[in-house]
């Protein structure tokens, strides 16, 4: 009994560390050193550079539903889903520009079918992960909340790495 209450307590304070100003970094990464490398000057720029560094591999290579990589293992591994492409884009336009843009989760509307999707909220404009487009006024994009970059960021790192709060 005392080792089940022990560890609920473990997993509710390993819980508690969160923060809203969480801000990643990867020293030493491939990440890292590609963006000391290059100048990235405007939030389109950031996503043509995911956009084409990235290919789109859905999370059941984690055998899971959802899974939400760290902008360091979608760059590393070259493949992620559109969160995971969201997030990375998120991260390259906080290095690169000190903005700090959100997660939208919402559903989109493709070939007639609605479904789940996540893209960046930046500055005022939402921005499509997969192509590096501003969708700001396109109707097919009808957003349902927004996770702050912080959160956002701190949910792909650690054993919350998915939409459901």
């Amino acid at each position: 009994m005392k080792y089940a209450v022990l560890a609920l307590v473990l997993l509710m304070v390993g819980c508690q560390f969160f923060h809203e100003d969480y801000d990643p970094s990867y020293p030493g990464s491939e990440l890292d050193a590609y963006l000391d490398s290059h100048t990235l000057a405007t939030v389109i720029e950031c996503g043509q550079m995911v956009r084409y560094n990235v290919r789109y591999l859905d999370d059941l290579i984690h055998d899971k539903n959802e899974y939400w990589q760290s902008p360091d293992q979608t760059w590393a591994w070259n493949r992620g889903d559109c969160e995971d492409y969201a997030l990375l884009w998120m991260y390259v336009v906080h290095h690169e520009l000190g903005f700090y843009p959100e997660l939208v989760v919402g559903d989109v509307y493709d070939a007639g079918i609605w479904y789940r999707h996540g893209w960046v909220f930046c500055d005022g404009e939402y921005y499509e992960p997969q192509s590096g487009m501003n969708v700001t006024n396109n109707w097919a994009y009808l957003p349902d909340y927004l996770i702050g970059y912080g959160r956002a960021m701190w949910r792909s790192e650690n054993p919350h790495r998915s939409v459901v709060e």
